[in-house]
């Protein structure tokens, strides 16, 4: 191999090794991000989820008042025959 060759085989070999570094840092940097993004759509779920059973609980104790007002309107004669 000449001379010239070599350097021509050990540039590209520094290269490489450079690309590869920063392909591996760019890969870590966006591991990161996605971890990050991960936790914080299990925090939005987790948060959803807590906002609808309140939303639930909300709904289930205006039924059951709706219910009472019913069965307090009722008179003796309904009641009687239920």
């Amino acid at each position: 191999m000449t001379k010239n060759g070599r350097k021509l085989l050990l540039t590209g070999l520094i290269l490489a090794g450079l690309i590869e570094k920063r392909v591996a840092e760019r890969r870590k940097k966006l591991l990161k991000k996605l971890s990050a993004l991960k936790a914080k759509h299990k925090d939005i779920r987790e948060e959803l989820r807590r906002e609808l059973r309140e939303v639930a609980e909300e709904l289930d104790a205006m039924l059951a008042e709706e219910e009472e007002k019913k069965e307090e309107e009722k008179g003796p004669e309904e009641r009687a025959a239920e």
